[in-house]
């Protein structure tokens, strides 16, 4: 402020404070502390101007005194001025000059500063989710072995112990947790699939109720079939036969309804074979959001680095300057003296040579002293302001660096603390993944190897429900070859009747019409039958190669039925032998007289093909094929 303006300033700003209504005290306290330095700064000068005044005049005797008397004030006013004078109240120091000297990246509303609270609202939900969860998995593994051999209730516990030191450590920094609550939503739904997830036992359990009463059926069926083959009621037994048929194949439809709920568990199951990949991408988010913190930490231990580096300089400029002004001060205190000492040594001689030349020499020098004083008292009012500047702005700069030093601690921490958290929180989806996967592989064990006990349960059934249906089409592929044989002999005897014009050769055609319709029909129940066996055997052939991969050893039905046929010719044919055994030299002779007769001349009687019995296919028929 310039001198000449000073009075002008101090009636401006008493005007100032009259008129206006401030609502802000420290902008008044700052006003009234101004105006006040300026009174004190106004009355030191306008003292030294009262000083020149009296200079500029007539030197007499009253002047001498009024300028001793003013010399006097004029140290009153400055022991004022330099104990009064303070600027503590004007902000010449903030933040934002602190960034620019020290050339700081962080501003203040990207660090954490103490009057901000920690955010932790959206982890209580998470832990109260989670701690159901873990109540649900231990009443679960009470009925579900499976639970218990998995370290998912491991998992889950981990889980709430770690969310709760999370908590803690939220609770005493000023983090928002809001982010990383966030990430263990990728893996909840999943825990939720597995804690839901009905045990196969479970799931199996109605239709394996529903094939025991099956089973229980066919016992009794086969049951009632034995009393009547030995009560010889063959249509019994032979209805009998379809029923078994029937039942069985029902079984094989309630084997694959168990095919069918496996199949569903393990896509169940197989939507969490992929585990490890929900966890790498959590874990790239994780890592990301803790090389951000640790960005973050190391930018502010770089400030935290300048921040000490201008502390230190400050520290040292401070001991200088005020070194400076000490030694200014000594100096200009000296050189008051000795213009006060001059003076009175001026106003001696000019008393002494009041009648002499040198008089004007004299009065010409304590005009200079005069002006020399006024500069020299001007300068000193000017370094004193200016030094209580420099240690109001020293002052404040150690207040800001001390709370933006402060700041910076605090955001060091509260980044330590979030790569903390977020540590946990990668250890959380560690755990849970790990028991998620390690229920994943147990439960596809538990299936595969259900799975093959259904496919040996299948073996089972097929068995029964192919012989079943191969002894019946044996014993119908049999009839089908009586019925060819009747039909050949009432042809031959409707041939002998024509041959006479026998009357009964009428009775013999109505036979042979009457065998062919049941040949017919038993035809038709053949190939239904065959159809049947062709069904089963489609049905068993995933069943087949599963138990070969497996290693599992067992005859195939089909190979067993044919001993079982084979063997069963072989009982037939030994009865046959033991009434056949004397016809059997005179039957020798007939074929090889009849061999004889046509090789003579070729006869357009009947003839006969034989078809012979496949191993992979049942027993073939012998088939008529002369002309009626």
């Amino acid at each position: 402020i310039n001198a000449e303006y000073m009075g002008d300033r101090t009636e401006l700003e008493g005007i100032l404070l009259k008129g206006m209504e401030v609502n802000d005290w420290d902008m008044q306290a700052t006003l009234r502390q101004s105006a006040h330095n300026n009174k004190l700064k106004k009355a030191s000068l306008d003292n030294e101007e009262h000083i020149q005044q009296l200079h500029s005049g007539e030197y007499t005797d009253s002047v001498n005194y009024q300028l001793s008397k003013a010399h006097k004030k004029a140290e009153e006013l400055i022991t004022s001025l330099e104990a009064g004078l303070k600027w503590n109240l004007t902000t010449t120091y903030d933040t934002s000059k602190l960034m620019r000297q020290c050339g700081l990246e962080l501003s203040v509303q990207e660090l954490y500063t103490a009057d901000v609270s920690p955010n932790y609202f959206d982890l209580v939900p998470l832990k109260k989710e989670f701690g159901s969860m873990r109540k649900t998995s231990s009443k679960a593994e009470i009925n579900r072995p499976l639970l218990a051999a998995s370290r998912l209730g491991d998992g889950l516990a981990g889980t709430c112990d770690r969310l709760e030191e999370i908590e803690n450590i939220i609770k005493a920094s000023q983090l928002d947790v809001t982010q990383m609550a966030r990430i263990p939503d990728t893996v909840l739904p999943k825990i939720k699939e597995c804690l839901a997830f009905v045990a196969v036992d479970d799931a199996l359990k109605s239709t394996d109720d529903s094939i025991n009463e099956q089973n229980a059926v066919v016992q009794h069926t086969k049951e009632a079939q034995a009393k009547a083959l030995q009560d010889g009621e063959m249509v019994v037994a032979e209805e009998a036969s379809y029923t078994i048929i029937s039942l069985m194949e029902r079984l094989m439809d309630l084997i694959g309804d168990k095919f069918a709920i496996i199949n569903t568990k393990e896509e169940e199951n197989n939507r969490h074979a992929d585990i490890f990949t929900t966890l790498a991408e959590s874990n790239k988010r994780t890592l990301a959001m803790k090389q951000d913190k640790r960005r973050l930490k190391q930018r502010c231990e770089t400030d935290l680095h300048n921040v000490h580096a201008a502390i230190t300089k400050a520290d040292a400029e401070d001991v200088q300057a005020l070194h400076a002004y000490e030694t200014y001060k000594a100096a200009h205190d000296e050189r008051i003296q000795q213009n006060l000492a001059t003076q009175t040594q001026l106003w001696t001689d000019m008393v002494k040579n009041k009648y002499t030349t040198l008089l004007q020499d004299i009065i010409a020098e304590l005009r200079n002293k005069g002006r020399e004083r006024y500069e020299l008292m001007t300068e000193h009012v000017d370094a004193v302001d200016k030094e209580e500047m420099r240690k109001v702005e020293y002052q404040q700069f150690l207040e800001v660096v001390a709370h933006h030093k402060k700041t910076l601690e605090l955001t060091i921490e509260n980044c330590g603390m979030a790569v903390t958290c977020i540590g946990l929180f990668e250890h959380v989806m560690n755990d849970l993944c790990v028991a998620i996967r390690t229920w994943h592989d147990i439960v596809r064990d538990e299936l595969y190897n259900l799975r093959i006990s259904v496919h040996k349960e299948h073996l089972g059934y097929f068995r029964e429900l192919y012989l079943c249906i191969g002894n019946l089409l044996y014993k119908k592929e049999k009839r089908v070859e009586e019925i060819d044989k009747q039909l050949r002999r009432e042809h031959i005897q409707l041939e002998f009747c024509i041959e006479t014009f026998d009357l009964t050769a009428k009775q013999h055609s109505e036979a042979k019409k009457q065998l062919t319709r049941i040949r017919a029909e038993t035809e038709e129940e053949i190939e239904m039958l065959k159809a049947k066996a062709e069904q089963a055997l489609e049905e068993f052939l995933e069943s087949e190669a599963a138990l070969k991969e497996e290693g599992f050893d067992f005859v195939h039905p089909a190979v067993e039925f044919q001993d079982i046929v084979m063997n069963q010719r072989e009982k037939i044919v030994a009865y046959k032998s033991q009434f056949h055994k004397e016809e059997d030299v005179r039957i020798a002779a007939e074929r090889e007289e009849i061999r004889r007769q046509i090789a003579i001349s070729p006869s357009k009687s009947l003839q006969w093909q034989a078809q012979a019995y496949s191993p992979t296919s049942t027993p073939k028929r012998l088939e008529y094929s002369g002309v009626d």
